[in-house]
């Protein structure tokens, strides 16, 4: 792969050369030929060289050139596809008080959604075909609080997660990482523990925000 960029960056460096060349001989006859054609009076006045094509629908050799060198970059560095790619990342976008067990949490504001496959509505995110998947979560519970949350596949939890401030006058802070294989219309979403009760607010402000994230891997 190294190898085959140093040819092409090789490629691009020869016809960058050229291409100067060429635009510099080009203008040293244009501007010989308007000393030819100008009035005496205008001749140490105009050195305007156009790069674009001439009147006659001739392409100058300047603008062959620079046209040249765009397509052969473009053949070589072909602009990143963004096809196929899964990704999202979504945030409360306020407080959420005391919420109960078995509580989904539902993250209504989008930043990332690339591939459309997250949900604010319900909170889940669907996942659009197989593959290996990355998920993140980071929950904060409030001053004397404790927030336990857990990532579920389907039915299925996967991970948890929990956020103790119980016991001092501060905010603390938990963040959960899974990397999983799921299949094509797997449901993914985060919600309070179905056993254990938590105790305040799950916080989210600008300072720091509860968020949920993920993207396929392969």
């Amino acid at each position: 792969m190294e190898r085959r960029l140093m040819k092409n960056e090789k490629i691009l460096l020869d016809l960058t050369i050229s291409c100067n060349a060429e635009h510099r001989k080009s203008t040293i006859n244009r501007q010989q030929d308007d000393k030819k054609t100008m009035p005496s009076s205008n001749k140490t006045s105009t050195n305007a060289v156009t790069e674009f094509p001439s009147q006659n629908g001739s392409p100058n050799a300047s603008y062959q050139g620079r046209l040249s060198i765009k397509n052969e970059a473009q053949d070589l560095f072909p602009k990143r596809q963004m096809s196929g790619v899964v990704a999202f990342y979504v945030y409360l976008s306020s407080t959420e008080p005391s919420p109960s067990v078995h509580h989904t949490i539902i993250f209504d504001y989008v930043k990332t959604n690339t591939g459309e496959a997250y949900n604010r509505h319900s909170g889940m995110f669907t996942a659009p075909t197989d593959g290996v998947y990355v998920f993140t979560w980071s929950t904060y519970s409030d001053h004397h609080g404790v927030i336990y949350t857990e990532i579920v596949v389907n039915s299925d939890v996967i991970g948890s997660a929990l956020s103790d401030s119980i016991n001092v006058n501060a905010v603390d802070a938990a963040t959960g990482n899974i990397v999983v294989e799921i299949s094509q219309n797997d449901v993914v979403f985060i919600r309070t523990n179905s056993i254990h009760h938590g105790t305040g607010d799950i916080l989210s402000y600008p300072r720091y925000r509860t968020s949920f994230s993920g993207w396929k891997l392969v």
